[in-house]
């Protein structure tokens, strides 16, 4: 009564007061025992120890006793006692379920120790078999099982009780994660994504947090700034450092996330210790499979690794190409189970490589990437909504190596927006087709163009675009940010500068039309030789008098500097506003002005500039406009090369 009750400290009193010797059924030792060892202290365990080696002496032939004894010696770690105490409690059916499950913990704990030896994981998979099949409806041995059977390689026995689990009871969360990793590892991330989902909403909401935050993922600067900053900033850190890292933030799921969240459940699956009890994640293997993943290869020895006299199981960590070829070394100096780097100088940068290093992922895309070159340009349409252009190209070269078909029908573009909160905002997907893809041997020497446009509200987007093939085989992701928040303002403001080709010289190219103008995009800002700078670009609250206004503009040519030359294209993708001031600094290569007066509002301006004079190279074309009748400056940049340039994947 009163253990249904809670009160175990009552009934343990009232236990102690019977004498067991007096009886020929040993359940008052063996309620006691659990009592003692239930207190989860040295001398609880001691206590249990005593009392039922004591008994074994008076019922040395009831299994039940070398039963709760061995699960005693196992809490104090005489493990060799224990598996002696649980083989001979096979010998009764009342016993031999219990006892099958002991040993398989027991053999499995062997097994993470140093994960050399397969002998032990195959032994307990055998007495995990055993358990479950004389305990079906046990769901926390099924999961162990499931577990144990995952790290045998047996993944599909592993996601056949793993379903069978859920089936029973959908919120196991270590059902769930197995599930997820194996179809990660099948290359299946739609289903990966959807168990990890169901897996972290079951979580506490502490561990919840574990699996969510990426502190471990930072070096040493950008984490103690992370760990400064608010929730709300964490979060939109969180936001944004997962779209930097998606390999197509065009699609449903975020393979670099999902490599992360099995990365913590495998780490706590292989490194988690009970002596001292630590989760995998707390380890520093298990940090290493989280920041890096799993090593090329792990070479396991039982030797002296360093100059203190310090012996131990030693695993030497080697890392491919992936992240640059290099070795940590573990050793388990009190064959606890828990390596660590050596305490020593000579492995201090290795130490100090878990802390401070970023994180590397280990995925491997599908589909080839191919060249390709990526615009983005807003306007204003009204008081309320902006477009967006986006224009990208692939190589058609770089296409016929790639791919393998010997047609080309169709290709997708992909595309997604999120705002400044890191909110997705919008998401498009359409299949185009056109004359000129097929047959596919017909596209030497030419680009293969995509155009999309979009009305989204005023505000800073981070986009990212997918041209692919529809086979699968390549694939090109474009990332880029585009801004429209200044259209909210009163004052002089210019739209983006859309770089364009001469329809006539282009008339098979894909185009858009903007206030009764036909463009043809030019993705990357590629002027070939002979070839003049096209511009567009729209002004917005121009001060009128007598119906018109009058201002003046300037195009102005800068070399581009040196040091942003490792920016790639994702300086062109962000317009490059924070340039404008850069002929403080230089001295320009080309400058044009004329004086306009405009009947039209919101103006716009055409101009085709002639760059013959200017070399091969990079270079920075900045429009200012000044309004005569308010006496406003606005001024926007962009940049383009002049010239043959190889693009470069980003």
């Amino acid at each position: 009564m009163r253990l249904s009750k809670g009160d175990t400290a009552s009934a343990r009193r009232a236990l102690q007061k019977i004498n067991w010797k007096k009886s020929e059924d040993p359940e008052v030792i063996l309620l006691l025992s659990r009592l003692y060892r239930a207190e989860k202290t040295i001398v609880g365990r001691l206590k249990s120890q005593q009392l039922l080696e004591e008994a074994l002496s008076a019922f040395p032939e009831d299994l039940r006793i070398h039963l709760e004894l061995g699960k005693t010696y196992y809490e104090q770690t005489f493990y060799p006692d224990a598996e002696r105490c649980f083989y001979m409690a096979l010998g009764d059916e009342t016993t031999a379920c219990d006892a099958h499950h002991c040993l398989a913990v027991n053999y499995f704990r062997k097994w993470k120790r140093n994960q050399q030896f397969t002998d032990e994981l195959e032994r307990a998979a055998d007495h995990y078999e055993e358990a479950t099949g004389c305990a079906p409806a046990d769901l926390t041995w099924a999961i162990e099982r499931a577990m144990c059977c995952y790290c045998l390689g047996d993944t599909s026995l592993s996601a056949e009780l793993c379903k069978e689990i859920i089936s029973q009871d959908p919120t196991v969360t270590k059902a769930l994660f197995i599930l997820g990793v194996i179809a990660y590892g099948q290359h299946r991330y739609e289903e990966s994504e959807q168990a990890f989902r169901q897996a972290l909403l079951h979580l506490p909401e502490e561990e919840m947090e574990t699996f969510l935050d990426i502190a471990i993922l930072l070096p040493t600067a950008e984490r103690i700034e992370y760990e400064q900053a608010s929730k709300a900033d964490r979060l939109r850190m969180r936001k944004l450092f997962w779209f930097a890292r998606d390999p197509d933030p065009t699609t449903p799921v975020n393979e670099r996330y999902l490599e992360h969240i099995g990365r913590m459940f495998l780490a706590d699956l292989h490194y988690s210790t009970d002596q001292p009890r630590l989760r995998g994640w707390e380890t520093q293997r298990g940090k290493a499979i989280i920041k890096f993943g799993w090593p090329s290869r792990i070479n396991r020895t039982l030797a002296r690794v360093t100059t203190n006299v310090i012996d131990g199981w030693a695993e030497f960590w080697t890392y491919g190409a992936e992240v640059g070829d290099w070795q940590l070394v573990f050793v388990d100096e009190f064959l606890n189970g828990n390596s660590i780097v050596p305490r020593e100088p000579a492995y201090e940068h290795m130490a100090q490589m878990l802390v401070n290093s970023a994180a590397s992922s280990s995925y491997e895309p599908g589909a080839v990437d191919i060249p390709g070159a990526f615009d983005i340009v807003s306007f204003r349409n009204n008081t309320l909504s902006g477009a967006v252009y986006l224009a990208a190209r692939v190589d058609a070269d770089s296409l016929l190596r790639s791919l393998k078909s010997d047609a080309l029908e169709s290709y997708l573009i992909r595309g997604v927006f999120f705002d400044s909160s890191w909110n997705e905002r919008m998401r498009f997907a359409d299949t185009l087709s056109g004359p000129d893809l097929m047959p596919i041997g017909e596209l030497d020497d030419k680009w293969l163009y995509a155009i999309k446009d979009v009305q989204l509200p005023f505000d800073q987007y981070q986009v990212s675009c997918a041209l692919e093939d529809p086979f699968g085989e390549t694939r090109r992701i474009f990332k880029g940010t585009v801004t429209s928040r200044r259209f909210l303002s009163d004052s002089l403001t210019l739209s983006d500068v859309l770089v364009y080709r001469d329809q006539k010289s282009h008339p098979d190219a894909p185009s858009f039309e903007r206030n009764g103008r036909t463009f043809v995009p030019n993705p990357g800002h590629l002027i070939e030789e002979g070839e003049r700078l096209s511009v567009y670009f729209e002004i917005y609250n121009l001060v009128q008098y007598q119906s018109s206004s009058e201002y003046e503009v300037s195009y102005t040519i800068f070399e581009h500097p040196e040091e942003l030359e490792e920016g790639g294209w994702l300086w062109l993708a962000r317009g490059l506003k924070w340039l404008a001031g850069i002929e403080e600094q230089q001295t320009p290569s080309i400058i044009q002005t004329a004086t306009r007066r405009s009947f039209e509002t919101p103006a716009n301006e055409l101009m085709a500039i002639n760059i013959d004079p200017l070399e091969a190279g990079r270079y920075i074309l900045k429009v200012s406009v000044f309004d005569k009748f308010s006496g406003e400056v606005a001024a926007v940049s962009t940049v383009f090369t002049k010239g043959i340039w190889e693009i470069e994947p980003y």
